[in-house]
């Protein structure tokens, strides 16, 4: 019960951050289209300020973590990767930019795994696995992103791979720890530390807008919306997670997988779908109404489900 009360005092945090938004647009002070620039600031500034600033905190760069480093990288391309192929059976019942759409909010889940881990770990292997694993699956939405939503996997372009906010991030976020930047200059993580501040009010705050413009009857009416949400926050992290333990058994992978580890991968991959989708969605001409309703939906019934599957995963870990 205390993993349950633990993790459901943090998601209730991020989850009230949203009133804000949705009384700022029911009240007529800001248009629900107001978000598409704050979008991008979270997008192009916030999201790869995180990154900078989790990789030189929580990533240990030495020889003896090599195993480990290289480990959450396989982990967040190989389920990325499962989750792109195993998407497009299920939204086979879709057609045109809805699939694809559909496809995007299964698949990609929020960065908030990282603000949520820092507050409930601080400076551990579980904050260094999320860091690691969610930037990974975070520079991949971009170029797997344009193809889930044009539902079409040659619309991969290998360019978007390396020229995204993420990776480069990513990639500066490496160099400034390899470096030990912190040992001779620490100041210089006091800028970006700052910007990455910004990723948790504004997500929380664009969502709200969305939700005081949506509908929320026909939101609650959605049969969709109940079934991309339960795959998203439910079914595929659940599944991860298995694999993972059981994959832990293996005497060659057991010092790697450990409970920390595979705590870690269930955090990255159990957060609500990204609420980046509706910046991909104007971009890449997706279907608008899809890609707001899924990460309202998701983020909500996180509220109840991460808690749970949290404290069962704990359960789990602890009598294996």
């Amino acid at each position: 019960m205390g993993a349950f009360l633990a993790m459901l005092k943090h998601i209730a945090i991020y989850v009230a951050l949203t009133l804000p938004g949705y009384l700022l647009v029911k009240t007529h002070v800001l248009k629900t289209e107001r978000t598409g620039v704050l979008s991008k600031i979270l997008l192009y500034i916030a999201t790869p300020s995180l990154i900078v600033v989790s990789f030189v905190k929580y990533v240990p760069f030495d020889v003896q973590h090599v195993p480990f480093i290289l480990s959450c990288v396989a982990v967040g391309i190989i389920f990325t990767l499962l989750l792109y192929f195993v998407s497009k059976p299920l939204a086979r019942f879709e057609s045109g930019n809805k699939r694809g759409m559909l496809r995007f909010c299964m698949c990609f889940g929020s960065l908030l795994s990282i603000p949520l881990a820092v507050a409930m770990f601080g400076a551990s292997v579980i904050t260094g696995t999320v860091t690691i694993v969610s930037s990974v699956m975070t520079t991949l939405m971009f170029p797997f992103g344009f193809a889930l939503i044009k539902d079409d996997i040659k619309m991969i372009n290998a360019k978007h791979f390396f020229v995204n906010p993420a990776f480069i991030g990513l990639a500066l976020g490496i160099f400034l720890n390899l470096i030990h930047i912190q040992n001779f200059f620490p100041e210089i993580i006091i800028y970006p530390n700052v910007l990455s501040g910004l990723v948790t009010p504004v997500s929380m705050l664009i969502l709200g807008m969305k939700l005081g413009g949506t509908k929320i009857s026909s939101l609650i009416k959605s049969p969709r919306v109940y079934y991309v949400s339960a795959i998203r926050i439910v079914l595929f992290p659940t599944i991860i997670t298995a694999i993972l333990i059981g994959l832990s058994f293996i005497p060659a992978l057991s010092a790697i997988l450990s409970d920390e580890f595979i705590i870690g991968t269930f955090i990255t991959f159990v957060m609500p779908t990204a609420g980046f989708s509706s910046t991909f969605a104007a971009q890449f001409k997706g279907d608008i109404r899809s890609s707001n309703a899924y990460p309202i939906a998701s983020t909500y019934m996180s509220l109840v489900t991460l808690p749970i599957l949290y404290m069962l995963l704990t359960i789990i870990l602890s009598a294996i």
